[in-house]
């Protein structure tokens, strides 16, 4: 017969987790350092684990007694409320006496919280019989991401897009804290109505209830139709007037409407009236230059620039006759023109009214083989500058003018150049200046001069 004494209680565990400042959400796995038992082995120790939501006030079992020689213990917090005074504490068990109790820190209970419903969605509208009308069939959709839990922040998002009721686009789970997804091309149709919904994930993983549904429609585009002139038509005068109508199956009024120009087949736009506010349906140009010029007409609805309406049309020569001062021409700013110098004793005469006092720059191109000289003169005929460069080279004058004076600008062939087929080309802009004065000075600082640099 053996008889065996339980002559010594077990000893005191040492917890490692949790310490101070754990927060504990669901699963948690406990643990700590084993206890000695000068009477039994570690592997045969159990242990007693308990929990406190009060500091250490009231406690409940977490296990009564664990496997033997454990060392943790994973218990799931989820149905226990939210604290922050939360203790455990453990003791072993020989089989005979239990040890003393050791406690952990206090720690935090904290159950994730999950997203609101995604707010602030954009575009859109809440009523489906008004939707948001969207200028792109690839909008990028907008929400306001927001969670309960301080610190929180998106993990993940899902966007739904609806033809009425049926799912045409699923974006599936999106790792990203963007608030905005651009819908793919090829999902949305011009003309189409459609509704979205989004949810989120926030960063530990739970899940948000659905948005509202938003209501957009796809914009249709504006088209224009010319009304004045026909394909190919040679006009009699170098002044157009483009007349068009407009028309928008969304009932937009016209916003805006723009008239080009070109005659080297678009590589080089001539003429552009700019992006003009308003709802007119017809356009007078300034006098432009004689020859072939493609022409196009687009308007917008708001939201979008409708498709080009284009015309083709030939212009004549009606700068002349230009002969004389009498005769010369009115040209605008920032356009180009093209003429021709058509005998050895042609003379073409321009003229134009300055609209601000400064600084202009005329540019003429000449043809290859061929020697133009330009000249501008005041409304006295006193000539205020001239280009005389040698055959086939560009003449650029830059000179002062004031404002309301009239100046007549004159090209001539030099030498008895001229050509009735190679048309010269010329333009009148306006030429910003910049002034830049440097100063001398003596030895004593005092100024002895100045000089100041023109920079076009």
């Amino acid at each position: 017969m053996v008889i065996g004494y339980n002559l010594y209680a077990p000893g005191t565990a040492s917890i490692t987790a949790p310490q101070n400042g754990t927060i504990v959400d669901s699963n948690y796995n406990i643990t700590w350092n084993a206890a000695i038992d000068q009477d039994d082995p570690q592997s045969n120790l159990k242990y007693n684990i308990q929990l406190s939501t009060n500091g250490g006030a009231t406690w409940s079992d977490i296990v009564p007694l664990t496997a033997a020689g454990a060392s943790s213990y994973t218990y799931n917090f989820s149905s226990i409320a939210n604290t922050t005074n939360a203790i455990i504490r453990i003791r072993s068990f020989d089989g005979i006496d239990y040890g003393s109790w050791v406690q952990s820190p206090t720690f935090t209970i904290k159950h994730n919280t999950v997203p609101n419903a995604p707010t602030g969605l954009n575009p859109g509208s809440t009523n489906s019989t008004t939707p948001q009308l969207m200028g792109t069939t690839t909008p990028a959709l907008n929400w306001t991401f927001s969670d309960p839990d301080a610190g929180d922040t998106q993990g993940q998002y899902q966007v739904y897009i609806y033809n009425g009721s049926t799912l045409i686009r699923d974006s599936g789970w999106v790792s990203s804290s963007a608030a905005s997804y651009t819908v793919p091309t090829g999902t949305l149709s011009r003309n189409g109505a459609y509704n979205w919904q989004v949810r989120t994930k926030d960063n530990k993983g739970a899940i948000s209830a659905v948005s509202a549904k938003y209501y957009i429609k796809v914009n249709n585009l504006p088209t224009v139709s010319i009304t004045s002139y026909t394909n190919g038509q040679q006009v009699t005068d170098n002044v157009l007037t483009f007349a068009w109508t407009y028309s928008d199956a969304d009932g937009q009024a016209q916003s805006h409407y723009q008239i080009q120009g070109s005659q080297d087949n678009w590589t080089t736009v001539a003429y552009n009236s700019g992006a003009l506010s308003g709802n007119a349906a017809s356009l007078t140009t300034p006098p432009l230059a004689s020859g072939t010029w493609s022409f196009r007409i687009t308007a917008k609805d708001g939201l979008e620039w409708s498709a080009a309406a284009t015309r083709s049309l030939v212009l004549p020569n009606a700068y002349e006759p230009n002969d004389t001062t009498a005769q010369a021409y009115p040209i605008s700013y920032a356009q180009n023109y093209t003429s021709l110098i058509t005998t050895a004793t042609d003379v073409d005469f321009y003229k134009y009214t300055a609209t601000a006092a400064g600084i202009e720059k005329f540019k003429l191109t000449v043809p290859t083989g061929l020697n133009y000289d330009v000249y501008v003169y005041d409304a006295s005929m006193n000539l205020i500058a001239a280009g005389v460069r040698g055959t086939g080279l560009a003449e650029e004058i830059i000179y002062n003018v004031s404002a309301g004076a009239i100046y007549y600008i004159k090209i001539v062939g030099v030498g008895g150049s001229y050509s009735a087929t190679a048309s010269y080309g010329f333009s009148l802009n306006r030429q910003a200046a910049q002034y830049t004065t440097t100063y001398q000075y003596d030895f004593n600082g005092n100024i002895t001069g100045k000089t100041v640099t023109i920079t076009n």
